[in-house]
């Protein structure tokens, strides 16, 4: 264990793992500080300290991953729907244009209905790409908390096993 803090302390905390690994091991040496003569033991054993630990940090973590996604649905799910105001727009545009002419021709129509067209396909171009990043981002978060999930059982399982401890219950199953 000490040989992994002080490859942490050398490399830095970077990444959700080593954010997760570097939580475990201050509560750790905390535990190990303050047990015998304070509240701390009474809250549980080490093994519930390091699951509360674990649990916090990787809902912290999902946070942090998922922050800005709820813009990307917005703008998805909207974007259309002003595409689509655009377009009632030009028409609209038009039709009151060609109120007032005697003799309608395609040549009078057309910057109008052009008009409109142009605010459907900003829409959707707006629309599509948000869509695509929300999926893609949302995909690339579940495959990560899942890595995560399996990074922190196995993780768990050595701390306990090198505090002689039992293991405490999966971390995933904590965050039910």
């Amino acid at each position: 264990m000490q040989a992994v803090a002080k490859d942490i302390a050398a490399h830095g905390v970077n990444d959700p793992f080593s954010r997760v690994t570097a939580n475990a091991l201050q509560a750790i040496q905390h535990y190990a500080r303050t047990a015998p003569s304070n509240r701390m033991a009474d809250s549980g054993t080490t093994a519930d300290l390091l699951t509360r630990t674990i649990k916090k940090v990787l809902d912290e973590e999902t946070v942090r991953l998922e922050n800005g996604l709820s813009v990307l649905a917005t703008v998805g799910a909207t974007a259309p729907f002003f595409g689509l105001f655009g377009t009632v727009w030009g028409i609209m545009h038009a039709f009151t244009g060609l109120a007032g002419l005697q003799q309608v021709t395609l040549a009078t129509v057309a910057p109008g209905i052009a008009e409109a067209l142009v605010a459907t396909a900003l829409g959707l171009f707006t629309a599509i790409p948000a869509v695509l990043a929300y999926n893609r981002f949302a995909r690339d978060i579940d495959r990560l908390a899942t890595r995560q999930e399996t990074f922190i059982e196995e993780f768990t399982n050595i701390l306990q096993r090198n505090l002689g401890a039992p293991a405490p219950a999966s971390p995933a199953a904590a965050r039910i």
